[in-house]
C-alpha cells in the first residue's frame, strides 16, 4: 500500500492547485498547511462562526492574537465552560427584607 501526500499550490490569483510534492519539499507543505490554518482561523473570526480563547478564558478577536496565542501555547481548544467556568449566580436577598 503506497501513501501519497498532496500539496497545495498557491498562486498570484489566489486559486489553489493540489499537486504531488517532490522529495524533499516538506517545507513547502508545510508553509501550505500554515497557510490553510490562518486562511481558516481568518475565515472564523470574520464570520463569528467559532471563538478562540486564551489559557486565562479571555476571548480573542483578532487574527494576530490567535496567531500569538499559538506561538505562545496559550490557545485553549475546546469550549469556553472548560477555559473559565461561570462566576457563582448572585445571592439575592428575600424579597421581604428589600420591602422592609
Amino acid at each position: 500500500m503506497e501513501l501519497t501526500t498532496t500539496t497545495i499550490r498557491f498562486s498570484r490569483n489566489g486559486h489553489s492547485r493540489r499537486m504531488k510534492p517532490a522529495h524533499g519539499d516538506d517545507a513547502d507543505a508545510r508553509y501550505a498547511a500554515a497557510l490553510n490554518l490562518v486562511q481558516a482561523i481568518d475565515r472564523d473570526l470574520q464570520k463569528g462562526t467559532r471563538h478562540y480563547y486564551d489559557s486565562r478564558g479571555r476571548l480573542l478577536v483578532s487574527l494576530d492574537e490567535v496567531i500569538q496565542a499559538i506561538l505562545k501555547d496559550t490557545l485553549v481548544v475546546g469550549r469556553r465552560e472548560e477555559v473559565a467556568p461561570e462566576p457563582e449566580p448572585v445571592r439575592w436577598a428575600p424579597i421581604g427584607e428589600l420591602v422592609a
